[in-house]
C-alpha cells in the first residue's frame, strides 16, 4: 500500500481527527502536585529564614526593637490587615464563578477580621489615636482576642461550607453585626471581659481564651484534613502551616506580661508569617494559578476530561484501524475495476444509500435553522426545503421558531437530547439531536426522528386495558369478594349467639372473627373504591383525592390529607381518571421508598390550569436519580403526555418529595 496521502487510509485517518474535538494538551494530575509542592516549598523556607533572621535581631538588638517596638508592632498589624484585606477582594471579586466555597467564606470572614486588628492596632497602647486608650493595655489586648476568635471560629467553620449554596450578601450582615457588637463591647459599653492589668500583666480569662483559641485552631486543621480532596495539596499545606503557626502565635501571647516584652513581639513575627503563608496560600496562587485555589473542582474536572480524551484517541485509533482495514479490503477488489477517483464518488454513493435506507428521517440543521442536509425519509414526509426554508417552515409549517428550540438547546449546550413532537396530520416522532461538525465546520446539530405513533397507540390502549381491568377487578371486589364477606360476617354473628349461653369462649373467638371480617369488608369497600371510575360531575376528581387520602390514612395508618380548591374542576372523565391515576401512584411511591410520616395532596386551579401536587415529608430524592428507570415514574410521565400536562419529581422544600402534574387547557394532547 502506499504511503502518499492520497490514499484511502490516510484519508480516513484524516476523517477520524476531523471528526475528533481538538482539546488542548492538561496537565495531568501529577504535574499539577508536583508543581505546587515545589511553589509550597519555596515560600515556606523563605518564611522560615526570615523568621530566625528576625529572632536572631531581636535576640541581639532588644533594647532597639524595644525603644522602637511600637512601629514594628504597626507594620506587622498593617501586613496582616493587608493581607486579610486581599483575600476577601480575591474571593468576592471571583464569586461569581468561584466553585471552592471555603475561599470565599474565608475571605468575608478576613475582611472583619482585619477590621477589628486595624482597630486593634489603633488603640494600642501609647498610639494615641484613641483618647479613651491612653496609656491602657487592656483595650488592644481585648480587640486582640476578639479578633482571633472571629478568625478561628471561621477557620472552623469554612470547611463545612463545602456543598452548601453560597450567600455571600448574608454572610455580610452577620459578620457585620457580630463585629460591630464585638466593638461596641469594647469601647461605649465596656463590657468585654478584661484581658490585662496594668502591673498584673494577662487576666485568666486571656490567657484561657488563648487556649480555647489554639483548640479551635486545631479542629479547623482536623476538618480541613478530613476534606483535603477538595485542595490542591500545594495550597492545603500553607493553609495548615498557616494555621499551627497561628497556634504558636496564641501561645506566645500567653507568656508576656509587658505589651512591649520579648513573647509578645515572637508572637507578632508569628503573625507575619502566618499571614504570609495565608497570602500564599490564597492571593499569590489564586491570581498566577487560579485552578489550584479559585477552581479546584473544575482543574479536576479537567483531569477526568484528559483522561477521557486519552480513551477516546485510543478507541478512534481502534477504530481507524478498522476501517484502514475495510478500505484497504475493499481497494482490493476495486483496483482492477475503476480509477481511485470513480472508488471515492462510490463511497459518497454508499455513505448517502445508507443515510436514505434508515427508518426515519434524518438532517442537520444550523443555529439559524437552516435544513443543510436531509435523506430522502425527510423529504418524503416533508417535501424540499428549498430556497433557505427554514426547519420550523417546513416540518410544522410555523412563522416562527418553537418555543423551546430542541435544537437550541443542543447547540447552546454542546449535549445530546432526545424529544419528541407531533405533526399537524396527528404523526409523533422521537427525535434524537447530536452536535456535529459540518463539512465547513459549523457546528450543527444532526437529527434523526423516528415515527413512534404506533408506539403510543399501543401505549395508550396499554393503559386503557389496565383501566379497564382495573374496574373489572373493584367490581369483583365489590360484588364478590365483599358479599362474601357479609356473609360470612352474619354467619359468625349468629354462630356467636348460638354459642353464647352453653360455649362462652367459642362464642367471644366467633365474634372475633365477625370483628375481623367487618374490617376486612371495610378494607375491600374502599380498595374496589379506589378502583372504581371517577364520577362524571365536575367535582368527582375532588372527591376522589379525598377519598384516596382518608383510605391512606385508615389502612397504612400514616397522616394523609387533601386539600382541594373549589375552583380546580376537570369535566372530561378520562382525564380526571388519569389525574387520579397519578395522585394514586405517587401516593404508593411515598408510602413504598420515602419512609415519610405525613403526605398532602393538593388540587388547585390558577388561571384556568389545574395543578396536582403530592408531597411527602420522607427521605427526599436520592443523589443520582433518575427518572427513567423507575415503571411508575414513567408511568405516570405517560398519562401526563396522554392528557397534554407537564410533569415533574423534584426535592420539597424543607425536605421530601414533590410530585406535580399541571394541566394547561391550550396545551394539546399527545
Amino acid at each position: 500500500m502506499r504511503n502518499d496521502d492520497k490514499t484511502p487510509v490516510s484519508k480516513a485517518r484524516r476523517l477520524a481527527r476531523a471528526l475528533l474535538p481538538a482539546f488542548p494538551r492538561i496537565p495531568t494530575p501529577e504535574q499539577d502536585r508536583a508543581a505546587a509542592g515545589w511553589r509550597s516549598a519555596v515560600p515556606a523556607l523563605i518564611g522560615a529564614l526570615t523568621l530566625a533572621l528576625l529572632l536572631i535581631v531581636s535576640l541581639t538588638h532588644y533594647a532597639w526593637i524595644h525603644d522602637n517596638y511600637l512601629i514594628i508592632h504597626t507594620l506587622a498589624e498593617l501586613f496582616a490587615v493587608l493581607v486579610a484585606w486581599g483575600i476577601f477582594v480575591v474571593a468576592w471579586n471571583s464569586r461569581l464563578v468561584l466553585d471552592n466555597n471555603y475561599v470565599l467564606f474565608a475571605g468575608v470572614a478576613y475582611l472583619f477580621v482585619g477590621i477589628i486588628d486595624l482597630v486593634h492596632t489603633l488603640a494600642y497602647k501609647d498610639m494615641g489615636v484613641f483618647a479613651s486608650t491612653a496609656g491602657q493595655t487592656n483595650p488592644s489586648t481585648q480587640l486582640w482576642i476578639a479578633s482571633r476568635y472571629v478568625e478561628s471560629i471561621s477557620l472552623l467553620v469554612a470547611p463545612l461550607m463545602f456543598g452548601r449554596k453560597p450567600r455571600a450578601r448574608l454572610w455580610l450582615g452577620v459578620y457585620g453585626a457580630v463585629t460591630a457588637l464585638l466593638l461596641a463591647s469594647v469601647f461605649p459599653w465596656k463590657v468585654f471581659p478584661t484581658c490585662f492589668v496594668e502591673g498584673a500583666g494577662l487576666t485568666r480569662f486571656k490567657v484561657f481564651s488563648e487556649y480555647l483559641i489554639c483548640a479551635i485552631l486545631l479542629a479547623s486543621v482536623v476538618l480541613l484534613m478530613r476534606r483535603r480532596d477538595r485542595f490542591d495539596p500545594g495550597v492545603l499545606r500553607l493553609i495548615v502551616w498557616s494555621i499551627l503557626i497561628t497556634v504558636l502565635e496564641e501561645l506566645a501571647f500567653t507568656l508576656y506580661g509587658d505589651p512591649y516584652g520579648f513573647f509578645n513581639l515572637l508572637g507578632h513575627y508569628f503573625k507575619i508569617v502566618s499571614f504570609y503563608l495565608i497570602y500564599r496560600a490564597v492571593i499569590h496562587i489564586g491570581l498566577v494559578a487560579p485552578q489550584t485555589v479559585l477552581f479546584r473542582d473544575l482543574q479536576q474536572s479537567r483531569g477526568a476530561l484528559q483522561v477521557a480524551r486519552d480513551k477516546l484517541e485510543l478507541r478512534v485509533q481502534e477504530r481507524t484501524a478498522q476501517l484502514a482495514a475495510a478500505v484497504e479490503e475493499l481497494q482490493g477488489e476495486a483496483r482492477d475495476r475503476m480509477h481511485a477517483e470513480e472508488r471515492v464518488r462510490a463511497e459518497r454513493q454508499r455513505l448517502f444509500s445508507l443515510l436514505n435506507m434508515l427508518p426515519g428521517y434524518v438532517a442537520l440543521v444550523d443555529g439559524g435553522h437552516r435544513v443543510r442536509y436531509a435523506n430522502h425519509r425527510y423529504l418524503d414526509l416533508f417535501g424540499e426545503p428549498a430556497g433557505h426554508r427554514p426547519c420550523y417552515a417546513v416540518q410544522r409549517q410555523r412563522r416562527q421558531p418553537c418555543q423551546p428550540c430542541p435544537a437550541r438547546k443542543v447547540l447552546q449546550s454542546g449535549r445530546a437530547y432526545d424529544w419528541e413532537w407531533t405533526t399537524r396530520r396527528g404523526r409523533t416522532f422521537h427525535v434524537w439531536g447530536y452536535p456535529f461538525s459540518d463539512v465547513d465546520g459549523t457546528v450543527v446539530v444532526l437529527q434523526l426522528g423516528i415515527d413512534v405513533t404506533e408506539q403510543k397507540m399501543l401505549e395508550r390502549q396499554v393503559l386503557q386495558i389496565g383501566e379497564a381491568e382495573r374496574q373489572r377487578i373493584g367490581r369483583d371486589l365489590h360484588d364478590t369478594v365483599g358479599q362474601n364477606l357479609t356473609g360470612a360476617a352474619f354467619l359468625c354473628s349468629a354462630l356467636a349467639e348460638k354459642l353464647q349461653d352453653r360455649h362462652p369462649g367459642e362464642a367471644a373467638d366467633a365474634a372475633k372473627i365477625e370483628g375481623l371480617l367487618k374490617e376486612a369488608i371495610g378494607q375491600t369497600r374502599s380498595i374496589s373504591h379506589g378502583l372504581a371510575l371517577i364520577r362524571t360531575d365536575e367535582h368527582g376528581l375532588a372527591t376522589a383525592i379525598q377519598e384516596l387520602a382518608a383510605r391512606t390514612a385508615e389502612i397504612f395508618k400514616i397522616g394523609c390529607s387533601a386539600e382541594c380548591d373549589d375552583g380546580a374542576r376537570v369535566g372530561d372523565p378520562a382525564v380526571a381518571t388519569h389525574l387520579y391515576r397519578i395522585a394514586d401512584e405517587a401516593v404508593n411511591n411515598a408510602l413504598k421508598h420515602s419512609q415519610a410520616r405525613h403526605i398532602w395532596i393538593r388540587l388547585s386551579s390558577d388561571a384556568g390550569s389545574v395543578r396536582l401536587s403530592v408531597r411527602d415529608d420522607g427521605v427526599g430524592v436520592p443523589d443520582g436519580f433518575d427518572d427513567e428507570k423507575g415503571i411508575g415514574l414513567r408511568t405516570m410521565q405517560h398519562r401526563s403526555d396522554m392528557i397534554g400536562a407537564t410533569f415533574r419529581v423534584a426535592a420539597a422544600p424543607g425536605g421530601g418529595t414533590i410530585v406535580e402534574c399541571a394541566l394547561h387547557p391550550e396545551r394539546p394532547r399527545g
